[in-house]
């Protein structure tokens, strides 16, 4: 059973604008406007309620994921038995672990690295099964807290380099790459379906994609544009990329190593 709060405790007031968007198929570049978008075939266009933040199986419904209210395993880490995958020790062993969810047959965990790394996911889950010899790892894996919307992948932006942002206008200008594997394709036959989250200091934006239908390979995927239309003018607002918790702040120009990681720096 996933874990899941009410949405936007920690964010304080903010004004949601849910803003749809198109895809050009000649220009790779998605426009949003003040309509709302059925989200494609099959998908309807997600809500801020919609959102939520997920490292692995395990998700919370808060944004940012109130990840201390989760009960620590402690004591309990006993009752692990890691005798099977000796040589993935060192991950149950490096990080602080809490309990996600539990059932009769089944519990999820969510760690915290010791020591966070300075380059990579501070975060990991596992997934265990009962057995007469104790809880047995099923499934486990390094990742980091992401946002996005169930039936939706996202994307991770940074401020389109080759245009400087107004403060005066309401338009800004980014470029996105999808996470997600499609085909090394751009999603210009997808619905592209920023969230935005704004009030007086900060601009928080949450580009959801939708996932290709089919089996996708991983070639790496090209950046695309996307031209956000605010309700009012940037001003003096910080641009965040919210896809991640903690959201990340997009300066301009971007730096070289935001563009060479595709945004994830």
């Amino acid at each position: 059973m996933s874990v899941r709060r009410s949405f936007l405790a920690a964010l304080g007031a903010t004004s949601l604008a849910l803003l749809a968007a198109c895809g050009d198929d000649d220009s790779s570049t998605v426009v949003t406007d003040d309509a709302v978008d059925d989200g494609g075939p099959g998908l309807t266009g997600p809500a801020a309620s919609d959102l939520v933040v997920s490292c692995g199986p395990v998700e919370f419904g808060d944004i940012p994921a109130d990840t201390s209210s989760l009960p620590a395993l402690g004591e309990r880490t006993s009752e692990i038995d890691l005798a099977s995958i000796e040589g993935e020790r060192e991950l149950f062993e490096v990080h602080d672990w809490s309990i996600a969810s539990e059932s009769d047959d089944e519990l999820e965990l969510f760690g915290t690295a010791h020591d966070a790394p300075p380059d990579g996911p501070n975060h990991a889950y596992a997934t265990l099964e009962r057995a007469d010899s104790g809880w047995v790892p099923r499934s486990w894996g390094q990742c980091g807290l992401e946002v996005d919307a169930p039936g939706w992948g996202h994307a991770r932006f940074v401020l389109d380099p080759g245009t400087e942002p107004d403060a005066a206008s309401s338009t800004v200008s980014l470029r996105a790459w999808e996470v997600d594997c499609a085909n090394g394709q751009a999603p210009d036959d997808r619905a592209v379906e920023p969230v935005i989250l704004d009030d007086d200091d900060t601009v928080s934006v949450v580009i959801l994609v939708e996932p290709v239908q089919e089996g996708a390979e991983c070639p790496g995927n090209p950046s695309f544009s996307v031209e956000l239309e605010l309700d009012e003018p940037l001003g003096e607002r910080a641009v965040y990329d919210a896809s991640v918790d903690p959201a990340q702040e997009r300066s301009w120009p971007p730096s070289e190593s935001s563009l060479e990681s595709q945004g994830r720096r």
